[in-house]
C-alpha cells in the first residue's frame, strides 16, 4: 500500500543505484516501474501459530510506527524483540476459550514462559512475513557480465 502510495505521490518510476556483484564496487543506475513490484508471501507463512495441543496464538501484522522504531535502532534488544511481538498478539486460544483482551504486560509474560522451541515458532511468523520483492537484470558496465538482483521489503524501495 505504501509503494502504491509514493508511486502516484513521486510517480510510477524510481531511480536506483545498484552495485554489481560480480565486482562488489562498480555502482549503475536502474529505473524501476513501482507498479512492477510485487508483494511476495510465504507459503509456509501462518497468521496462526501453535504453541503445543492446547495453546494458539493468532498474530497481527506490526504496525509501521511500530515496525519502524524497532528497526531504526542499531541494535535491538531483547526488550525491543518482546514489545514487538507482545504488540503483534492478536488473540490467544486455550482450548475452547478465546483471549481478545489483555495487557502489554501479560501479552509478555506470557511470551516470556515459553520454551525456546514455543518461541521459534511465534518467530517464525515474522521471519515469513510478507514483503515486498523484485528482481532487476543489470549489466556491469566495465566487465560485461550480467547479474541478477533482487530487491526485497520496504525499506529497498524507500531508500
Amino acid at each position: 500500500m505504501f509503494l502504491k502510495i509514493r508511486s502516484k505521490a513521486v510517480g510510477e518510476t524510481s531511480e536506483f543505484k545498484i552495485t554489481c556483484p560480480d565486482d562488489n564496487e562498480t555502482e549503475v543506475e536502474v529505473e524501476l516501474n513501482l507498479d512492477e513490484v510485487q508483494v511476495v508471501i510465504p507459503r509456509e507463512h501462518k497468521k496462526i501459530v501453535k504453541i503445543n495441543d492446547q495453546v494458539k496464538i493468532e498474530m497481527r501484522y506490526p504496525a509501521l510506527d511500530a515496525f519502524v522504531d524497532r528497526n531504526m535502532k542499531d541494535e535491538p534488544d531483547i526488550d525491543d524483540v518482546f514489545d514487538l511481538v507482545a504488540d503483534c498478539i492478536d488473540k490467544v486460544y486455550d482450548g475452547d476459550e478465546t483471549y481478545e483482551s489483555f495487557t502489554k504486560k501479560e501479552a509478555k509474560d506470557f511470551l516470556g514462559e515459553m520454551n525456546n522451541e514455543q518461541f521459534q515458532s511465534v518467530q517464525a511468523f515474522f521471519e515469513t512475513l510478507p514483503k515486498l520483492s523484485h528482481t532487476l537484470e543489470i549489466e556491469n558496465p566495465k566487465t560485461g557480465v550480467k547479474s541478477e538482483v533482487v530487491l526485497e521489503g520496504l525499506a529497498s524501495f524507500f531508500a
